[in-house]
């Protein structure tokens, strides 16, 4: 009876040393790859965080719908005149949750203008980024969940036509 105690006991043993090492290389494996999913949207330069941009109110008189360049699928080509000191909805309202990624690739005639981009809540909370030297090339990653427009504002004091794309 004890030769099979002790043999029972060894068996245990061995089970418990291969059950800790299988966890502990679930957990390597874990601990590797958990940071470099995360990798491209906390160091590439090219994505903004939503929290991280100071929102304006807009007065809703300022907003113009454009009606001819309506997004209904994740991209659009954008193709829009907007006016000085306007903001134009490029989408209807588009609903996204948290970690979503708007990219914005456009470029705006004349260069020299002030243009943002970004995005419009219901109650024209308007979160923005500007636009350099008559283009954008940026990611806005979401932070919370719930509806939007994306827009583009025109800070100039003429007309601004923009082209491009917008992929949400």
């Amino acid at each position: 009876m004890g030769a099979y105690r002790k043999q029972l006991k060894e068996w245990y043993k061995m089970r418990f040393k291969k059950v800790c090492s299988i966890i502990a290389v679930c957990i390597a494996v874990m601990l590797c790859l958990c940071p470099l999913a995360y990798a491209e949207e906390i160091y590439d330069e090219n994505i903004i965080w939503q929290k991280d941009i100071s929102w304006e109110w807009i007065d809703s008189s300022q907003v113009e719908f454009s009606e001819n360049d309506i997004m209904m699928l994740s991209e659009a080509s954008i193709n829009h005149t907007v006016g000085a000191h306007v903001i134009k909805r490029a989408s209807p309202l588009i609903s996204l949750q948290a970690r979503d990624k708007i990219v914005f690739n456009c470029t705006y005639a004349p260069s020299s203008a002030s243009v943002d981009f970004g995005i419009l809540t219901p109650d024209n909370k308007f979160y923005p980024i500007s636009g350099q030297d008559g283009k954008i090339n940026q990611s806005l990653l979401v932070s919370y969940s719930g509806d939007y427009y994306i827009a583009i504002r025109n800070n100039s004091n003429q007309s601004v036509t923009v082209t491009g794309t917008v992929t949400y």
